[in-house]
């Protein structure tokens, strides 16, 4: 399923807002830079994150996917199991092999 593999690396790369929110306030209240400049810091971190959890959606709905089709190839074998088995063509008929038929004769 590489799909929960995507969806676990996009959540992880969500994660970072916190930090890059977190370096642009700790900039601001040092001084390091000033209000307009925070803001449009923050301004084009919203654009990537808004893409960011776009791609974690996406990947979200990839793996619903994946695991739906698991699921269900996984109730069609069980119910396949489950069903009894039917005889074939010339199943049930004892067959004797050319040995038996000479010992019978």
């Amino acid at each position: 399923m590489s799909a929960q593999f995507d969806l676990e690396q996009d959540i992880l790369r969500c994660w970072n807002v916190t930090d890059d929110i977190g370096e642009v306030l700790d900039d601001l209240e040092s001084g390091v830079i000033e209000i307009h400049e925070a803001a449009e810091v923050l301004r084009a971190y919203q654009r990537v994150y808004q893409r960011r959890f776009d791609r974690c959606f996406r990947s979200f709905e990839q793996h619903t996917r994946e695991v739906w089709q698991l699921r269900n190839q996984v109730q069609d074998a069980q119910s396949n199991l489950d069903q009894p088995l039917r005889p074939s063509a010339g199943m049930g008929k004892k067959v004797k092999s050319k040995q038996q038929k000479e010992v019978d004769h």
